[in-house]
């Protein structure tokens, strides 16, 4: 593929790259994307969040815990760090009040964002550590994790903002690595994926399990978990196979699986539901590919310039985001 690259540079010295594509298997991705082109980020890490509130991107640099605007992509420093990169990931409570961060030392530090008076947990994160999340109603949150035995632990957060106490763990025993995890839109149902294969989902505290775990694979576990915008359905990656499942949230029934070859764009291992759609985003390695889950056919694919570790979309259903292994954040306008 033929590419163009150009720089500019905005007034606070960040740096902003765009790659314009010269050609694009399949014109159907002009019905997704605005444009084909995609601008690149310097974030220091591959790791981000969105504030659900304004759907400014957060990521931890050198400095701290920092919040990006989409559109100017103007930096605003959240919370300052008191050593260079002591801080690797964080998220925003849904009122916008807490920040939720993950500490070099394996800490977890909640954050009020206009006093930055800071609070650390007493309880460590899990060997392994994976991911945090808050619930949509924001009255708790969890962590998952774990190396060969997960657990899932969760806190609730009381009337201080920064009032918080651990509700309750839930150990997976026999190798059931957890490996991702999210929110149903509604709130309702937290489903995990893990190295045994099984999609588990999880009530509102105290966190138990609903219903016995949904196998899907064998062969390397899951890896990616994404729920459409609507809640009902769920899309689950394979570790090592080039497979999403679609399955219905409410059953945990299996719809369709959807294979590929490996090194397809559609084999990717993070996913993210594009708005009000059917459409899947999938990425792994240097591309992201565009699923249609109805047909079970490919819309096409874009080229990045690096790794993709995350895909998200925005809180506003704007824009496509991906982290990447290179410390940049890509992003691309959706259409509305």
């Amino acid at each position: 593929m033929n590419t163009k690259i150009f720089r500019t540079t905005i007034w606070l010295g960040l740096s902003v790259w765009a790659l314009a594509e010269s050609s694009v298997a399949q014109e159907d991705i002009t019905r997704i994307l605005e444009s084909r082109e995609f601008t690149l980020v310097s974030s220091e890490t591959s790791y981000f969040s969105f504030s659900p509130g304004s759907g400014d991107i957060l990521y931890c640099g050198q400095k701290g815990v920092m919040s990006m605007n989409v559109e100017t992509h103007q930096e605003t420093m959240l919370l300052e760090a008191p050593l260079p990169g002591e801080y690797l990931w964080a998220w925003m409570s849904p009122d916008n009040n807490l920040l939720l961060v993950v500490t070099r030392k394996g800490e977890l530090l909640l954050a009020e964002v206009d006093t930055k008076k800071t609070t650390f947990l007493k309880e460590a994160l899990p060997r392994g550590f994976k991911r945090c999340a808050f619930s949509p109603d924001g009255k708790y949150f969890v962590a998952i994790g774990g190396m060969e035995d997960s657990v899932l632990l969760y806190w609730e957060l009381g009337e201080g903002k920064t009032n918080v106490r651990m509700n309750g763990t839930s150990n997976l025993a026999d190798g059931n690595t957890l490996y991702d995890g999210a929110f149903a839109p509604d709130g309702k149902v937290f489903a995990t994926v893990s190295g045994s294969g099984t999609v588990d989902f999880w009530s509102r505290p105290p966190v138990r399990p609903t219903r016995e775990g949904v196998s899907l694979t064998r062969n390397g576990g899951l890896s990616g978990i994404a729920f459409s915008s609507d809640g009902k359905t769920l899309a689950v990656a394979a570790l090592a196979e080039p497979t999403i499942t679609l399955v219905t949230s409410a059953t945990g029934e299996v719809v369709k699986k959807i294979k590929w070859k490996k090194g397809h764009p559609l084999s990717g291992r993070k996913l993210a539901f594009l708005p009000g759609s059917s459409v899947l985003a999938t990425a792994d390695g240097d591309q992201v590919g565009f699923l249609d889950t109805d047909s079970g056919k490919s819309i096409g694919s874009v080229s990045v310039d690096g790794v993709v570790k995350s895909l998200k979309v925005s809180a506003d259903g704007r824009w496509l985001v991906a982290g990447t292994r290179e410390k940049t954040v890509v992003l691309w306008q959706l259409k509305d």
